[in-house]
């Protein structure tokens, strides 16, 4: 008997669109269960998938003086042992290599500029990387003298200091890097999700990709036919199929038009939260009032509205004036803050379209030289300074998910989860009640909702392979009562 066939739209071509897509197409099913076989469709409205969709390729000379093409991510994505579990364990099962990158910090103040003078850089800590192990360095402008006593050596080390102090300067400026985030984001964010990543990532290994996303790209959507990967395709509206209700018709626009694609059972929406709702939108507002689907997705629609976004700017330049005034202060990742974040700073207005506000933490990551004749290049999240326009190689702007209070809240109705052991405890997730948009209740299609901010945790990569992995094991395979498979980084 050929098998059962049935179709999914996957929306978002970014890690979570990508991890669904290659779960679905992968799946290994018990030989004696009912013959079922996915036909995914994913759906990307870039010209290439989106997890490699802001990366550019740079032409760079070789040591044997022939040219070569260098890749570079954007944004750049590391990641850590102990929190990003279910990302490592997809990665070596589809066999991308990373490498160890435990990177050093410097932590600089920007002095707002007097008199039209460039402004000055000054480096306050030094952090040497090597998960701690390579403890800290004393700043160029701070080198103790002969004079040097106790107290001035725990000035420098903020011995005297006050807690506050630390955390606006070290804590407060290293989250805004890792979420992205303004300070006062930062500050309103949950206090759990931080101390849960300081202690799981604890004297572990940051990691890069070896290869870079291209290659992630390329392994996770190898399953998936050339002919069902929809790009440059937007998604315009969700209706019930006129053929058959229970499944559902999705409607895109290329450049060559519009185009539907009929009797998709499930549609698992992993772009934004704020781009997933105008799309539920269309599905609603196609629904009859008496649907008794409505309502869920009208709940999916007000849970999505609580995710807040924050805008991010990433910006390739070869421009060394965004590191600190000492070249011996210089490090693999470069935050610096504005001293006084209510001064006034030179690229407020003239620069809006690459400058954040001043209360972010500016990262600037020195990327490996291609070669001694090539010029460095940088990638500088959320500059607070511009770089020199003839400098600049690319500007992505992007949106960023933000944890807040209202966001966790909201969490509840897409994802339940619960902890077992004590010191690295083992987490058991579930869906919750408004993922499925009834399709566990019976209720066709279904209508899942995967993505950064769909998972407990911060809004990084981690939360995108695990809410994929989700949606899929507790929510698809459950409502098409596939019973007796094995996710395939488990086999």
């Amino acid at each position: 008997m050929p098998p059962r066939i049935v179709r999914v739209a996957v929306v978002g071509a970014g890690l979570s669109g990508l991890t669904v897509a290659y779960l679905l197409s992968t799946l290994t099913l018990d030989p004696e269960s009912e013959s079922v076989s996915f036909e995914v469709h994913l759906f990307e409205k870039a010209d290439v998938l989106g997890m490699d969709s802001n990366s550019i390729s740079v032409t760079v000379p070789t040591e044997e003086g022939n040219k070569a093409e260098m890749r570079i991510d954007v944004p750049m994505r590391s990641f850590q042992d102990g929190y990003y579990t279910h990302l490592i364990r997809l990665y070596r099962h589809v066999g991308v290599n990373f490498r160890i990158a435990d990177f050093s910090y410097s932590f600089s103040a920007l002095k707002a500029p007097v008199n039209g003078a460039k402004p000055k850089i000054e480096t306050f800590m030094i952090y040497n990387g090597q998960s701690g192990r390579a403890g800290v360095s004393i700043p160029s402008a701070r080198k103790p003298t002969a004079s040097c006593t106790i107290f001035t050596l725990a000035r420098w080390t903020g011995a005297d200091l006050s807690w506050h102090h630390f955390v606006g300067g070290i804590v407060i400026p290293l989250f805004s890097a890792v979420c992205t985030a303004s300070a006062e984001d930062v500050y309103s964010h949950p206090a759990e999700e931080i101390l849960e990543y300081l202690w799981q990532s604890q004297g572990t290994h940051h990691y890069v990709v070896s290869n870079g996303v291209r290659d992630v790209v390329d392994r996770l959507s190898r399953p998936l036919p050339a002919e069902n990967i929809h790009l440059s395709s937007a998604i315009t509206s969700i209706k019930p199929d006129p053929e058959n209700p229970s499944t559902s018709s999705v409607y895109y626009s290329t450049l060559g038009g519009e185009h539907v694609l009929r009797g998709c059972a499930h549609v698992v929406i992993c772009s934004q939260a704020n781009q997933a709702a105008r799309i539920l939108s269309t599905y609603s507002a196609s629904l009859p009032e008496a649907s008794a689907q409505k309502p869920i997705i009208d709940a999916q629609i007000s849970c999505l509205g609580k995710f807040a976004y924050c805008r991010a700017v990433v910006v390739n330049h070869t421009d060394p004036a965004l590191l600190p005034d000492g070249p011996g202060d210089w490090r693999d990742l470069n935050l610096v803050c504005m001293e006084d974040p209510h001064a006034p700073y030179p690229d407020d207005e003239k620069h809006a379209d690459i400058c954040v506000s001043p209360s972010y933490a500016m990262t600037t990551h020195r990327l490996p030289r291609a070669s001694p004749s090539h010029p460095t290049i940088y990638q500088t999240t959320n500059p607070i300074i511009s770089p020199r326009q003839e400098s600049i190689l690319s500007v992505a702007v992007m949106e960023r998910a933000l944890l807040t209070v209202e966001a966790k809240q909201a969490l509840r109705g897409l994802v339940t989860r619960r902890r077992v052991g004590w010191l690295k405890p083992r987490e058991i997730t579930g869906l919750g009640p408004l993922q499925g948009g009834g399709s566990l209740m019976g209720e066709r299609p279904g209508i899942w909702l995967c993505g950064s901010y769909a998972h407990p945790g911060i809004p990084l990569l981690e939360p995108c392979v695990a809410s994929a992995r989700n949606v899929v094991e507790n929510g698809i395979l459950v409502a098409e009562k596939v019973t007796g498979t094995t996710i395939s980084w488990d086999s």
